[in-house]
């Protein structure tokens, strides 16, 4: 990854941050109304989201941190809904 696209490439890593964020919410609202919901694809993603983010030279790296920091606070609310309706 060459670092004259990265400011293009984190906002990418950016977006694809916030729609895992998206999707994990719209998990967590279903595990609140009772409803299961299926987590492989969820897994998938956040590893895709995750391999890109490292992909990232340093610089804008740290540009990411703010979305995977959001998503990873969903993550640990529909963690914690699981861990409530288990």
């Amino acid at each position: 990854m060459s670092d004259r696209h990265a400011p293009l490439e984190s906002l990418a890593v950016c977006a694809a941050a916030d729609a895992l964020r998206g999707l994990v919410a719209v998990a967590r609202a279903l595990v609140e109304s009772g409803r299961a919901v299926e987590l492989d694809g969820l897994e998938a993603e956040a590893e895709r989201v995750c391999a890109a983010a490292a992909c990232l030279p340093r610089a804008a790296g740290f540009a990411v941190i703010p979305a995977l920091e959001s998503a990873v606070r969903e993550l640990e609310a529909l963690r914690e809904r699981l861990d409530d309706a288990a």
